[in-house]
């Protein structure tokens, strides 16, 4: 007898989502700490870590909303 597995899997589109999610509140997190433990603060770098992350959370809203084709 075949082996079939019993739960779910989560779709690629769903882990990408989730991935760039967490990429992009980890990177906002990091250029919040740099603020508060530079002084003065590197503000170039800043803004870059802060640009990926925003970023990141809105290529993640774009995942989440195209339409998903099956090929």
């Amino acid at each position: 007898m075949a082996q079939h597995d019993t739960k779910p899997t989560t779709s690629p589109s769903t882990a990408l989502f989730i991935m760039l999610n967490v990429l992009g509140f980890l990177l906002l997190i990091i250029g919040l700490i740099a603020v508060v433990a530079m002084n003065p603060p590197h503000w170039l770098g800043v803004g870059i870590t802060w640009f990926a992350g925003v970023y990141s959370l809105v290529m993640a809203q774009m995942v989440k909303r195209r339409p998903v084709t099956r090929g």
